[in-house]
């Protein structure tokens, strides 16, 4: 009977120091920035916004309707260091609103990959996109 319980206690605990190594092997600063997105989702669920070009969010910020959060103003993505070039998500409000505001980028690429990666880190009700919208002939 103890023979038949042996394999299945084995592999348990084969399984559970694999994971031990995983997570002591991860960067501290990366876990870190895991519990900081966590912490923030426990507030939400924010409204995302997106912006493109440096003259949208200077007139954005401009109005003075964005209150940063107090302890997470802010979360940089940037660098090889997550994988992801450049990008600063500003958490705050907008009128008792919980917002989280990105500028991506020139592109639908960019426009996309933004939208995605705000989707998987963070508790979004819904995304709005807003600035310049030029017309071609």
């Amino acid at each position: 009977m103890a023979a038949k319980l042996l394999a299945p206690c084995f592999v348990v605990l084969l399984f559970l120091s694999f994971l031990v190594i995983y997570v002591s092997a991860m960067p501290s600063k990366r876990r870190g920035f895991f519990s900081t997105i966590k912490e923030l989702n426990l507030k939400g669920p924010y409204i995302g916004l997106i912006t493109v070009y440096s003259p949208e969010e200077k007139a954005f910020f401009g109005t003075a309707v964005f209150k940063p959060d107090a302890k997470h103003p802010f979360l940089d993505l940037s660098g090889r260091k997550y994988g992801v070039e450049g990008r600063r998500y500003r958490v705050g409000k907008i009128y008792g609103k919980e917002v989280i505001y990105v500028r991506c980028g020139v592109g639908m690429v960019n426009a996309a990959a933004v939208t995605q990666q705000m989707l998987d880190l963070f508790d979004i009700n819904g995304i709005v996109h807003f600035g310049i919208s030029l017309q071609f002939e």
